[in-house]
Parts: structure tokens; sequence; C-alpha cells
């Protein structure tokens, strides 16, 4: 989710800019999947540490989530890359993607 905001940046001059979350989080479908039916409404960062995140996922349709054998996969792209660090301590690279199976 992409929102705008409005920035003075110099006397009289107002710039619009997009602003984006740290982290993007979709499910991506799998091969007999239907795309329009596994929409995340909203997710929760429900706690931290140094080495994990864990989210709480809200789904528009739950039951439809890996319904099938063709499991969907949830995809994480990290875009706010000051923010995380790999294990070796360097900065993610903005725009790395994470997925992982789906499970329910």
């Amino acid at each position: 989710m992409r929102e705008k905001a409005l920035f003075f940046t110099e006397p009289n001059v107002w710039e619009h800019l997009s602003i984006i979350p740290a982290l993007e989080i979709v499910v991506e479908p799998g091969e007999m999947s239907n795309s329009t039916v596994l929409n995340i409404t909203h997710w929760e960062m429900l706690d931290f540490n140094e080495e994990f995140i864990w989210v709480q996922l809200h789904f528009e349709n739950p039951a439809r989530i890996s319904e099938s054998v063709y499991k969907d996969n949830i995809a994480v792209t990290f875009w706010g890359v000051s923010y995380f660090t790999e294990q070796h301590g360097y900065e993610v690279r903005i725009g790395t993607k994470l997925t992982t199976p789906a499970l329910t």
C-alpha cells in the first residue's frame, strides 16, 4: 500500500512524495489458485527481536489459501532497507524478496 504525502521542501514549494512501507507482504498464487480471492486485507506486527519478526496476516478468504495440492506462497519484499540486516550485519538490498509456502 502506497500513500501520498505533501512535503514542504523549499520556501513556497510543496512536493508530492510516495510513502511506502518497509515491508510488502503479498500472496503469490499457486498453479491452480484463483488470484482474485487470495487478498491480504491487512497485517500486523506481533513481536520482533534482533533475529525475527512475527506478523499476523489477515486474509479476505482464509479458507482459499493453499486449498489445492499446489500451495500458494507468501512473499515478503524489503523496501525499508536501513531497518533490516542479514546474518552477517549487511543491510538487506532494496527490493530483496523472500518467499515461503503458505501453510494452512
